[in-house]
């Protein structure tokens, strides 16, 4: 091999040398960003988790208004409507544990129909005589939720106004409110309802028999 060959492979390899050189640094600093953005991802995952954790956590100790602020955190933007659901939902069934206490019994996997607890707050009043309203925390996050998807929660808006004593209010969702699957009973079930209301709001008709009427 003459002496220009020589010349010539060592340059072919010195120059392959370099071109891996280069391709390694390339490739390497392409992980090192798809590193840092799976990095980035899982943190903003975690950080967001943490702060819904973080919001119960603050709600099951008693610090409500913590707890908004945080919930309010967490939801803002958030066009997840299961996500605004399973906080609401679980939040509202256990300020409703909370005022039942004593009349029913709560379950994991059972929640009584919304007409045994109405029926239960006319029938039982003087038991509730005293209750605390739902507090601003569920109220807040129902009526954000309202905006967000232009829909209403009418069941749990119906429950928060009995607590607040808005017959009005209650009065004015009762139509808007299913309680029970057989139309006809349904219906009978909120004439029952509607005679409690006007009662309250001091409007004569036949007399309010505290009785369920089927």
């Amino acid at each position: 091999m003459d002496f220009m060959n020589i010349i010539t492979n060592i340059g072919g390899l010195f120059l392959g040398a370099l071109v891996s050189i280069i391709i390694y640094f390339k490739e390497s600093k392409r992980r090192k960003i798809d590193q840092q953005k799976i990095f980035e991802l899982e943190k903003a995952i975690t950080s967001y988790s943490y702060i819904k954790d973080k919001a119960l956590v603050l709600y099951e100790n008693g610090n409500y208004s913590e707890s908004l602020d945080v919930y309010k955190k967490y939801l803002l933007n958030n066009k997840d409507e299961k996500e605004w659901n399973e906080i609401i939902n679980q939040i509202f069934r256990k300020e409703t544990e909370k005022m039942y206490s004593g009349i029913f019994s709560f379950k994991e996997s059972y929640f009584p129909n919304i007409s045994l607890l109405i029926q239960a707050y006319i029938s039982l009043e003087e038991k509730f005589i005293n209750s605390s309203k739902y507090p601003v925390l569920i109220k807040t996050l129902i009526n954000d939720y309202n905006k967000m998807f232009n829909k209403n929660r009418i069941s749990q808006e119906y429950f928060i106004a009995l607590f607040d004593k808005d017959w009005t209010k209650a009065k004015d969702l009762l139509p808007k409110i299913t309680m029970l699957k057989d139309e006809e009973i349904n219906s009978s079930f909120k004439d029952f309802v509607l005679k409690y209301l006007n009662n309250k709001l001091g409007i004569k008709e036949s007399s309010f028999i505290d009785d369920i009427p089927f």
